[in-house]
């Protein structure tokens, strides 16, 4: 069967005619709901948005963000422009000002054949956002919101580090004492890298027995010493239960910069950082 040729600019779409149909429906969903025109003006709120945003109707931004400018212009990943150029619908994370304080919403953009843009806003919770076992970010999550905070440090060229966690051996401790085992030294680990977290850093599971910290602000220097600390925390981590003696240690790469904010290659960096670790013997940073 020949289909017929599709224009991919505009097949994602959405008609002006369709969103009027829908308001009535839209007017009651339960998560917030923007009509956007090209110049960022809001020229529908739904119920819930007005809740979470209150009555502001000026601009995207100002609701949103309390932003002057567009959010573009502040370092956020605008999902606006982006369905808007694409021409289909695109997703972003974003921190936006609500009546409760700052939230986590998953923005979903969709294009509009008039070239407005109807703005889909759900709130993420910490059963979407965390590691279910470690109760830390989730890696999707973590690497979403570095992303975030990168474009926001390359705007002011301010320092950051990662720290790339990997423990020694793990799978011995499940051979030998079982997988409820593991996930007990994995949670122990999760509640151990978090008294180490300042309220800007960030933390997640990146998988397995693999965890990362993002710690904006911190140098060379300083990210050391938390590594180093955090190391030696690890190492004198005891499991309760009945199971065989385990010594827990990991294997902590440091990467630290002001030169570049490219994720990609910030994480290869600290992941490298933490192979040679082990090379030199396992139980240290590097």
């Amino acid at each position: 069967m020949v289909r017929p040729a599709v224009n991919p600019a505009h097949s994602d779409k959405i008609s002006i005619e369709t969103i009027e149909a829908a308001l009535p429906f839209i007017e009651f969903l339960p998560y917030p709901i923007l009509w956007i025109d090209p110049e960022y003006r809001v020229r529908y709120v739904n119920s819930a948005g007005r809740e979470v945003y209150g009555d502001n109707y000026e601009t995207c931004h100002r609701l949103t963000h309390g932003y002057e400018q567009p959010c573009h212009l502040q370092g956020e990943n605008c999902p606006k422009i982006q369905a808007d150029e694409l021409g289909r619908p695109v997703s972003a994370l974003h921190s936006h000002v609500t009546e409760q304080g700052n939230q986590i919403f998953m923005v979903l953009a969709s294009p509009m054949e008039n070239g407005d843009v109807i703005e889909f806003h759900i709130e993420l919770t910490d059963t979407v956002c965390r590691d279910a076992l470690t109760n830390l970010y989730t890696r999707t999550f973590f690497e979403q919101m570095v992303r975030r905070e990168l474009s926001l440090l390359d705007r002011m060229k301010l320092p950051y580090a990662l720290i790339f966690i990997d423990l020694d051996d793990f799978k011995q401790i499940n051979d030998k004492n079982g997988h409820k085992a593991g996930d007990i030294a994995l949670r122990a680990v999760g509640q151990t890298i978090v008294q180490f977290l300042r309220d800007s850093d960030l933390a997640g599971r990146w998988g397995g027995e693999e965890f990362c910290i993002f710690l904006p602000g911190s140098n060379q220097d300083n990210v050391v010493q938390v590594a180093q600390r955090l190391c030696d925390a690890i190492r004198e981590i005891r499991l309760e239960g009945p199971w065989t003696q385990v010594e827990m240690t990991a294997s902590l790469g440091v990467f630290s910069t002001t030169d570049y904010y490219d994720f990609d290659k910030a994480i290869r960096a600290a992941d490298l950082a933490m192979y040679h670790a082990k090379e030199l013997g396992r139980n240290r940073v590097a």
